[in-house]
């Protein structure tokens, strides 16, 4: 049979709209466009799949753990937690990252905890990192500062601002090269130092109360000068040591003194 053929403009399309505003409606003669077209504010609940994460622009969406409870005062200050629990967490810019029991007090800034447990960073504290270790505390004012110490219990704390703790209770170990320190060291005086290999002094050594085999050798310090060639250079000591030979310095000459060994007392 015949029939005609009917025009786009001859249909009369239902009327779309959307009471609230919340929905931008577009119609076209083939087809209709829906958008929302406002901010979304308020309390929301997103549960799915744990396999198929909350995605935006195609990108996962790091989310507090499941266990345990934290505390963070304000999201918009730049303070979160990243896998960890019990962890009351203030300030501004404060971060822990797999940690539990940690706490930063309200007006610290800018400081990480990464895999601590019962960390305290405490009021004014700023620029400051705790890595591992169980314990660890920043006094108040503390600036710039980093502790690491090990998973024992312990109060390891920054002795001042700007400055580096490390705490293992079964010491420290450093391999694989040369380990170089750009500036002095200092050995606390309740503290002593062994050496079990060769001790190579480039510069003048100052030393105090030496002991050999349970004899004080000297009771007052000497200076230990630097032997370059055959002249001591550059030197303001009266005494030293070359070899086997106990080198002293007389009226602007320097006379060597055969040594022997000596009976332990």
């Amino acid at each position: 049979m015949p029939f005609n053929k009917i025009q786009p403009e001859q249909i009369q399309l239902a009327t779309f709209f959307s009471s609230s505003g919340d929905i931008a409606i577009s119609q076209t003669d083939t087809g209709i466009g829906l958008n929302l077209s406002r901010d979304i504010v308020g309390d929301f609940a997103i549960s799915g799949d744990s396999s198929n994460p909350l995605v935006i622009n195609k990108r996962g969406v790091f989310t507090m753990p499941l266990t345990g409870v934290n505390t963070v005062a304000n999201f918009s200050s730049g303070t979160f937690v990243f896998n960890g629990a019990d962890n009351v967490v203030s300030g501004t810019r404060n971060i822990v990252i797999n940690g539990d029991n940690n706490s930063f007090s309200g007006n610290s800034a800018d400081n990480v905890s990464v895999n601590g447990l019962n960390q305290d960073f405490g009021s004014g504290v700023e620029g400051c990192t705790a890595l591992a270790g169980d314990g660890a505390t920043f006094p108040n004012a503390i600036v710039g500062s980093t502790v690491i110490t090990d998973g024992l219990s312990a109060t390891a704390s920054p002795l001042s601002s700007h400055s580096l703790m490390v705490d293992f209770a079964s010491g420290a170990f450093f391999d694989g090269g040369e380990t170089r320190f750009l500036s002095s060291y200092y050995v606390k005086n309740t503290a002593s130092g062994i050496h079990s290999g060769d001790l190579s002094v480039l510069g003048d050594t100052f030393l105090s109360g030496t002991f050999i085999s349970g004899v004080t050798v000297f009771n007052t310090g000497y200076t230990l000068p630097q032997w370059v060639g055959a002249d001591m250079v550059g030197t303001s000591g009266s005494m030293a040591v070359s070899g086997g030979n106990l080198i002293v310095h007389l009226e602007d000459s320097w006379y060597g003194l055969g040594t022997a060994a000596m009976t332990p007392l």
